[in-house]
């Protein structure tokens, strides 16, 4: 296992590969494998990785306490958990609080290594100020509950340099990956702040293997390396000397070893030029397969009349660059399930004019529910 060093966190050494439980193994009956998912987290830790993501919510709210049984028997002190404060709906640093220490309970912890604010955007930093959670990261820290504290991160640029200004974080984790490198800015702005970073979305929530990839896009792949497009867009990101971990939800054994294997040797500025080049290129044919050049930024939100712009958007171009596309199909129709389908536009135009990137979005409504409606 390759590790990373950075100022910031007093030169630890931390897995470059970082074990993400926002999935973890499902029995037959679609329930979390509770016994697979401990044999699964310490057989990384055994593997060498020594950073574990989590979130209250996530693997049915299940994860953190998962994670308490497989750190007994000595694997908690041959690791770093990182977990998160939710934030959507949080009113009060009372409810923080109520919040943390059920965090405490169920990590089974004396010390919580890396705690992250949990999706910094427009709707949520008023509820973290308000709630007065920076005060409550510095006395966390004072006390040893915590050891470093960060932030997770899905919104724009500007607001991203807002958030790393407020504060003297210790570190930050972003959405990046091969497709989505427009947060490369973010990566940058972090790095000029001497502030590491962990990024997740590694493959686009498993979009980004061959499985998935168009037959006339596979090739851009193969141009270079025969190597898998997953492995490929790995080496992509652990490149970058900048990134302290990368995070990977595996929820098998087959892909703990496949990762190890991928993450042994991962040095940044080890892989060629060339090969990062025929990845952008892959990229490049991918995202000219894109229907409708939205962001998610949500300015256009909330619709007067619930119509689900960006995820309607976000189904219908996820569906015309992927092959294995049912997902992105059933998405849609659960869409048009919960009332907030195309169909409930009046074409009033306030999206439009709020919209950033001059979509018109009336007209590629239109045209997303023609699409849906042909298959």
């Amino acid at each position: 296992m390759y590790y990373r060093q950075f100022k910031k966190l007093n030169y630890e050494k931390i897995s470059t590969f970082g074990m993400g439980t926002m999935r973890l193994p499902r029995d037959e009956n679609g329930k979390v494998d509770i016994d697979t998912s401990v044999r699964l987290i310490r057989g990384a830790i055994d593997a060498g990785v020594n950073y574990f993501d989590s979130a209250v919510f996530y693997s049915d709210s299940l994860a953190e306490t998962l994670l308490g049984k497989a750190f007994a028997d000595g694997y908690r002190n041959r690791t770093n958990v990182a977990t998160k404060m939710p934030m959507w709906t949080l009113k009060s640093r009372e409810e923080a609080e109520e919040i943390f220490r059920g965090q405490f309970e169920k990590i089974g912890s004396d010390r919580i290594d890396f705690y992250l604010l949990h999706s910094i955007e427009k709707g949520t930093l008023p509820n973290a100020l308000n709630a007065h959670l920076l005060e409550m990261l510095d006395e966390k820290k004072k006390l040893g509950q915590i050891r470093y504290a960060g932030f997770s991160f899905h919104d724009d640029m500007s607001l991203f340099k807002k958030a790393i200004d407020l504060y003297d974080w210790d570190f930050c984790q972003i959405y990046l990956n091969a497709m989505d490198s427009q947060t490369l800015e973010n990566l940058a702005y972090a790095q000029s702040k001497g502030i590491p970073v962990v990024t997740m979305g590694s493959l686009k929530g498993g979009r980004l293997v061959n499985e998935n990839m168009p037959r006339d896009i596979l090739p851009y792949w193969n141009e270079v390396s025969p190597r898998p497009v997953h492995e490929q867009c790995f080496r992509w990101l652990y490149n970058n000397e900048n990134i302290m971990v990368i995070l990977s939800g595996i929820n098998s054994f087959e892909q703990l070893e496949d990762n190890k294997r991928i993450f042994e040797n991962a040095a940044p500025g080890s892989v060629p030029n060339d090969e990062i080049e025929a990845v952008n290129k892959a990229v490049a044919q991918l995202k000219a397969r894109i229907k409708v050049g939205c962001t998610k930024c949500s300015y256009c939100t909330p619709c007067p009349q619930g119509v689900g712009i960006h995820d309607i958007f976000s189904m219908y171009n996820s569906h015309a660059m992927f092959e294995n596309n049912k997902e992105f199909y059933d998405t849609y129709q659960s869409i048009l399930n919960r009332g907030n389908g195309p169909e409930k536009c009046v074409e009033c135009g306030a999206c439009e004019t709020k919209c950033p990137q001059h979509i018109e979005i009336i007209k590629m409504l239109k045209e997303a529910k023609d699409y849906f409606d042909k298959l």
